[in-house]
């Protein structure tokens, strides 16, 4: 219904069907807001801030990738981060079509500066750089009963490093699979700003267009700002991890068959706080598993266990029970083999050490020996025995 009225809604709410390059449909109003709630809900930030967004308020919105202007056409803006986090969490733009709910693909990315300094070059080469892990392509599908009505698209970064922009100088930049895809602009900032100097006009960038401004040009007369949620958030501190290991037989004589505890103890040296450690200790061949304190379990002859956290400055220790198979000299070896953060020092990660006396083995076959009491029993059991004897013989 929304599209048979098309034309006499547009003129009802006031649209502006126009393009400054001579191209019918660049700009179009929305007629609502289908879903509501600005809040991004993409990445996988722990406590995300805001560090860039605007005031959700225009009904406006300028044609990505007009069909007269090539498929390659994107549309960007340049803006001004708000100070903080330099790892991002997620973007969320706000969009609507007119005459498709068919699905389309979204593609962004995030430059240093401007795309490009001038009007000719193609689309993302100049001062701008693009800044490495941020294109991201998301396919759309728009709700039934969506036309003409804005909803928001969140693109999922997932802590990618955006520090290389070290003047939190951005341009967000837009490309659409397909025509009738219309961006939210006319928005004013409320965290972060618009670069220094700017007009209100004639500073959101068209790249790639076939139809005119061929290349990146930010001369380009329509209302000024995007609608753009920007979240970010500090990367978490490192945390330098150490382990370490003692046993209880060092410097004693062990026997096949008998049992040992060895101590694996990690430390966290800081200075942040580590989640999700794993530590593995492969035994050799002389030793297997028997228990331990942790709930460690073994596949094979591999141990493993996990530390769910370890605050800066804390230790954890596990005590392994092991027991001796075979003689020979053993060396046992244990790493940490996962934590988060990344560990910045993964020297200190492995320990290994030798199991028994120093510089000997391990002997093959327990012998028996008896202690003076053992033997006294022993001898005055045998002497019973002999008198009984001589006594039988003496009756005889």
């Amino acid at each position: 219904m929304l599209n048979r009225n098309l034309a006499g809604l547009l003129l009802a709410l006031g649209s502006v069907v126009a393009n400054a390059q001579g191209v019918e449909g660049s700009l179009a109003s929305a007629t609502g807001i289908f879903q509501g709630g600005q809040t991004p809900t993409g990445g996988a930030c722990t406590a995300p801030v805001t560090i860039y967004n605007t005031t959700h308020a225009s009904q406006q919105g300028a044609e990505i990738t007009a069909a007269g202007n090539g498929p390659a056409t994107c549309m960007g803006d340049k803006v001004v981060l708000a100070t903080g986090p330099r790892t991002l969490c997620d973007v969320q733009i706000e969009v609507f079509n007119l005459a498709s709910e068919a699905p389309f693909d979204l593609t962004m990315e995030l430059f240093t500066d401007c795309t490009t300094s001038g009007a000719t070059g193609a689309c993302g080469t100049g001062t701008g750089t693009l800044i490495p892990g941020t294109t991201r392509t998301i396919t759309v599908t728009p709700a039934a009963g969506s036309l003409g009505m804005l909803f928001p698209v969140t693109f999922d970064y997932s802590g990618a490093d955006i520090s290389s922009d070290a003047d939190s100088n951005v341009t967000v930049k837009l490309n659409a699979s397909r025509p009738d895809v219309f961006w939210r602009i006319g928005e004013t900032p409320v965290v972060g700003a618009m670069p220094a100097g700017e007009p209100a006009l004639s500073v959101v960038e068209r790249c790639g267009s076939t139809a005119g401004n061929n290349g990146c040009t930010r001369n380009f007369g329509i209302p000024n700002n995007f609608a753009i949620n920007m979240r970010g958030q500090d990367p978490p501190a490192e945390a330098d991890l150490a382990l370490t290991q003692t046993n209880d037989a060092a410097g004693n004589a062990l026997l096949v068959g008998n049992t040992f505890v060895k101590t694996l103890t990690v430390t966290n040296n800081g200075p942040g706080d580590a989640t999700a450690i794993t530590v593995s200790d492969t035994l050799p061949s002389q030793l297997s598993f028997v228990s331990s304190n942790c709930g460690a379990t073994a596949v094979g002859q591999v141990v493993t266990y996990t530390i769910p956290t370890l605050a800066n400055g804390a230790t954890n220790s596990c005590a392994l029970t092991l027991r001796v198979n075979s003689s020979g000299t053993i060396i046992n070896t244990a790493t940490i083999t996962a934590s988060t953060p990344a560990d910045p020092t993964p020297a200190n990660n492995t320990t290994s050490a030798q199991i028994g006396p120093t510089g000997g083995g391990i002997a093959q076959t327990p012998v028996p020996m008896f202690n003076w009491l053992g033997l006294g029993v022993l001898l005055a059991a045998l002497g019973g025995f002999a008198m009984f004897v001589l006594g039988r013989r003496g009756h005889a």
